[in-house]
């Protein structure tokens, strides 16, 4: 991927007003994580080549992965775009039920969710997610969250706004377990880990922080905890033992 991505730049630097390479591109970026070149590549391929909703569904995903996940309006905006050129389009539909479970609008969220899994062909790889967010809008949120956790397949699988989703959803799971159940080594652990991962260093030491007090740093779980915490790259001056 890097030696086509480098023929690709090297093409665009020559015929910048190539939307056929900037449509390339735009994804590969996007599969390497560089945001910020991945929504300039799809607003160029939108721009010279015209929208559909592949290219708009593409730079949703880029605006959600810039903003942790979360839809934005612009997203919104883009989705409901991409969904008036292609209505039966699962991916803007997810999103923009996505939305509306950000915005609190739980039962709207779990109408639109069941649509799509009623829309969807057997199989289809989304519907395990899709039943996730059906179970998660569907019961009081500590017990949807408790009995719904994407599997590290399924984060393994997705693009990274879906993955930056999938992270958010088990960090809450983790949180209502760990609330029940503090002397849980494990738990404290992937907690943490999982907040390096969503770039939030403050919440990792908060989590570090309360995972020692509630192990005790001075035992053998919380010694272990320390370590597995230094590997992360946290130091002493983000833990309160």
């Amino acid at each position: 991927m890097l030696i086509l991505v480098d023929r690709a730049e090297r093409h665009l630097r020559q015929r910048p007003d190539d939307g056929l390479g900037w449509d390339v591109l735009a994804p590969m970026y996007l599969k390497m994580d560089r945001i910020a070149d991945a929504e300039m590549a799809y607003r160029n391929a939108i721009r010279l080549l015209g929208p559909s909703a592949v290219r708009l569904d593409g730079l949703a995903e880029t605006l959600m992965a810039s903003s942790g996940g979360i839809v934005s309006e612009e997203a919104r905006n883009t989705l409901q775009q991409s969904a008036g050129i292609d209505p039966g389009n699962p991916r803007a539909q997810f999103y923009l039920a996505l939305a509306m479970e950000q915005a609190g609008r739980r039962s709207d969220a779990k109408v639109a969710f069941e649509a799509i899994m009623k829309g969807s062909p057997a199989g289809a790889p989304w519907m395990s997610l899709v039943k996730l967010h059906i179970a998660r809008n569907s019961e009081t949120a500590t017990v949807a969250i408790l009995r719904t956790e994407p599997t590290s397949e399924q984060v393994d699988s997705a693009n990274p706004a879906e993955q930056e989703v999938m992270i958010r959803s088990m960090v809450a799971n983790l949180e209502a377990k760990l609330a029940k159940d503090s002397d849980n080594l494990d738990g404290w652990m992937r907690l943490v880990r999982s907040f390096v991962v969503l770039n939030d260093r403050d919440r990792a030491a908060d989590a570090l922080t309360r995972g020692l007090f509630a192990l005790s740093s001075s035992s053998e779980q919380g010694k272990e905890l320390i370590a597995q915490a230094r590997k992360l790259g946290l130091t002493t001056k983000d833990m309160v033992e």
